[in-house]
């Protein structure tokens, strides 16, 4: 049982609706979902218990949770903003985001937004399915593939600029930081790394494109798909990547996946830390080569993507499903979160 605000189109909730699964009692509701603020409107909410929780979806902008981030958390700890250090410390709102660190993209470690990482709308899991643009092989044809822009968060992350420095020896500005300080310490810089036969990885700047462009769906008959931190941490070709049913590599420091209170991404995907991206022949030998175990993983990807990606409304089901388990995590067991910051300083 769902209950809403009356307007909001959001295409998952339309589904719901047609299953008859909202009601339109709030004390009946087992979450209720609200989104955007203000931060007054939120507060006026009558409390809840926190396993029949509110569900705030998207909040982080609209509630200048980045702007209290970029202030380094002074705003709670100064007290310069008590309503919303009164609203995170509330533990019957919890808030689904797809990065928990979406309020501060800088620092890998900063407390956690209290709720779910949820996976997004984007792109539509129900256009023309994956298998229709490309044939997957069995063994696939290549083992590690990435193809995209060089995205990058100045001073956040420039592990995409890593990697087209090393493999894209048409890029001719925006040189990452780790090789100007090489440059600067008398230090060579080695680029124009030949990735072996099966491996593809195509990242073009701005003005430069691709040594050699692949067509985009083929590049998802491989064994493992890499998911690189862009403008942000999380990114659309996760999805992309368990559609097409690739192993996701996630090199992503700081980001939490989607639904992992239901999701044992353990299972089914590989982390590697961005700082590989200055050696890209070490992120290959990192990855199993044993073609049983590639199997199972990607047998793995295709099921977990199947039951609880694949459609609006199996993406909805899980992060409802999973807000009710956070809403039932016990205080104690809960990661340092911007609840915690809220709470600390009162």
């Amino acid at each position: 049982e769902i209950y809403w605000q009356k307007g909001w189109d959001w295409p998952a909730m339309r589904c719901l609706i047609d299953l008859g699964w909202t009601v339109n009692d709030t004390s009946k509701a087992k979450v209720v979902l609200i989104c955007c603020g203000p931060v007054e409107r939120l507060l006026a909410l009558p409390e809840r218990s926190p396993d029949r929780p509110y569900l705030c979806y998207d909040c982080v902008t609209p509630l200048g949770l980045a702007k209290c981030s970029r202030e380094g958390g002074d705003c709670m700890k100064k007290q310069k903003c008590p309503q919303l250090q009164q609203l995170l410390q509330r533990r019957d709102i919890i808030y689904a985001s797809p990065d928990l660190r979406l309020h501060d993209l800088y620092d890998d470690e900063s407390p956690l937004l209290p709720g779910i990482t949820y996976a997004h709308m984007i792109p539509n899991p129900e256009k023309r399915p994956m298998s229709d643009k490309v044939v997957v092989h069995t063994p696939p044809k290549y083992f590690l593939t990435f193809q995209g822009q060089w995205n990058y968060a100045p001073g956040a992350s420039y592990i995409r600029l890593n990697l087209a420095w090393k493999t894209n020896s048409s890029v001719d500005q925006a040189m990452p930081p780790a090789y100007r300080e090489a440059l600067k310490a008398g230090e060579s810089v080695e680029v124009n790394w030949t990735p072996p036969d099966d491996v593809v990885l195509n990242v073009a700047g701005p003005s430069r494109g691709y040594k050699k462009k692949r067509d985009y769906h083929s590049l998802f008959d491989t064994a493992y798909g890499l998911i690189m931190h862009g403008h942000g941490r999380w990114s659309y070709r996760l999805m992309e990547c368990m559609h097409g049913g690739a192993i996701p590599v996630i090199m992503s420091d700081g980001w939490h996946m989607p639904f992992e209170e239901i999701i044992d991404w353990d299972k089914i995907s590989l982390r590697r830390p961005e700082s590989l991206s200055l050696d890209p022949q070490a992120l290959v030998d990192s990855l199993p080569r044993d073609s049983d175990k590639i199997e199972v993983m990607r047998k793995g990807v295709r099921e977990v993507y199947a039951k609880y990606l694949s459609t609006f409304e199996r993406r909805a089901v899980t992060m409802l499903r999973a807000a009710v388990l956070r809403g039932r995590q016990a205080p104690a067991s809960e990661p340092v979160t911007l609840r915690s910051l809220a709470e600390s300083s009162r």
